[in-house]
């Protein structure tokens, strides 16, 4: 077993109640934020072409990314009992399905766009949000890589593909809650979100904090590992 998963082993034993109550705490409150677009873009516009980018944007970065990074770089409270292969399991899974779900997302706003004549990326919203698609695709691509890692350990050490998944996806999801953040400011325009806003962007500043943070924990575990070889 590798050192790694030797200490994902020894964090799979009952989470410290504090610790636990946080990491419900930041999931709840990313489940509030989504349901608060959802709502708040279906209530707006309606149903329709557009809606479902904010919606599946919502779903796959602020839900579905979200648990899959905690998964890997936290004692996660719904994963704590899984072993290293199995949160392994859990984490690609969900970065799939979340992938899947912001590309359809970027389809539709595309057509939506085409639909009404309308020029693409001419708005700060819509240039982050393509980087941060094509920093989606990239990273998951070199999910991949890790996940086969041992098989191309000839080609690359399996120690710097995890390096370079965990930069990847650190560096993905922090331009993904600028990326919403954007959203929000662009579009939330009634006289209400004088105050719903900063309440928003204060809640997504500290679940980022919280998450990025776990995750460059696990990023400089592993440069630290590799430099004492």
């Amino acid at each position: 077993m590798s050192t790694e998963a030797e200490n994902i082993a020894r964090s799979n034993k009952e989470m410290a109640p504090t610790a636990k109550y946080l990491n419900i705490a930041v999931q709840l409150i990313l489940i509030i934020i989504a349901a608060c677009i959802v709502a708040r873009t279906v209530n707006q516009v309606g149903i329709v072409l557009f809606t479902w980018h904010p919606v599946l944007v919502s779903i796959g970065y602020l839900l579905l990314m979200t648990h899959a990074i905690l998964t890997m770089a936290d004692n996660n409270f719904i994963t704590q009992n899984l072993n290293y292969q199995n949160r392994v399991t859990v984490h690609w899974i969900l970065q799939t399905s979340a992938l899947i779900l912001i590309t359809v997302a970027q389809t539709c706003i595309f057509l939506n766009k085409n639909r009404l004549g309308k020029e693409h990326y001419q708005t700060t919203h819509s240039l982050f949000g393509l980087t941060t698609y094509l920093l989606t695709i990239l990273s998951s691509l070199g999910g991949i890589l890790t996940k086969f890692s041992f098989q191309l350990k000839k080609i690359v050490k399996p120690t710097v593909s995890k390096i370079i998944h965990s930069f990847a996806g650190l560096l993905t999801y922090f331009l993904a809650m600028i990326t919403i953040s954007l959203g929000i400011n662009q579009s939330w325009t009634n006289a209400n979100d004088t105050w719903t806003k900063p309440i928003i962007y204060v809640l997504l500043a500290f679940t980022t904090l919280y998450v990025t943070i776990k995750s460059f924990i696990l990023f400089s575990s592993r440069v630290a590992n590799l430099l004492q070889r």
